[in-house]
């Protein structure tokens, strides 16, 4: 148990040393779960459907296998691919 407390009070010294990288976690988070089906809040960004962000810059949240998906023939052998981002469509330098 001493050596438990010890660890803890370690990664937490450790953790609390680094806010030169803008690094400033919560010791106290709450842990979530569900144990009906192990999934947290609302919407269905882990267990439905899931759309792009309409372009490159805009946040994805896709989860495994619930994002857009195509079939490609390449190599003479048929594949799902799952893109996880949008294509870029323009350049971010040029705003």
């Amino acid at each position: 148990m001493q050596s438990t407390i010890l660890t803890i009070v370690s990664w937490a010294s450790a953790v609390l040393g680094l806010p030169h990288f803008d690094n400033y976690p919560p010791l106290d988070f709450p842990r979530w779960d569900d144990i009906v089906n192990e999934t947290v809040g609302s919407g269905n960004w882990h267990n439905g459907s899931n759309l792009q962000a309409p372009d490159a810059l805009a946040p994805n949240f896709i989860a495994n296998n619930f994002g857009p998906k195509d079939l490609n023939s390449e190599g003479g052998r048929y594949k799902v691919v799952a893109p996880l981002m949008p294509e870029l469509g323009f350049d971010p330098a040029e705003g």
